[in-house]
């Protein structure tokens, strides 16, 4: 029984640190495909203001701390 706690602890944190690289690699995309292009380029958006701001307003912000959540789980896991 313990050993399959053990396992199950351990398959639970492979899900998480897999979800937030993938997390990580979706916002990354967001933000240097899509958000700097249309903001540096002067690009015709896609998107009203409100949902710029929805979708954009702390992005960058959101992907850093994802980073640095993952930095963590792999200095405790790894």
């Amino acid at each position: 029984p313990k050993m399959e706690g053990d396992r199950e602890r351990i398959n639970v944190i492979r899900e998480v640190y897999t979800s937030e690289i993938a997390y990580i690699n979706g916002m990354t995309k967001l933000v240097l495909v899509v958000f700097k292009p249309l903001k540096s380029l002067g690009l015709k958006s896609p998107f009203t203001d409100a949902e710029k701001r929805s979708l954009f307003n702390n992005s960058d912000v959101l992907r850093r701390c994802h980073l640095q959540f993952l930095s963590k789980l792999d200095a405790r896991f790894q």
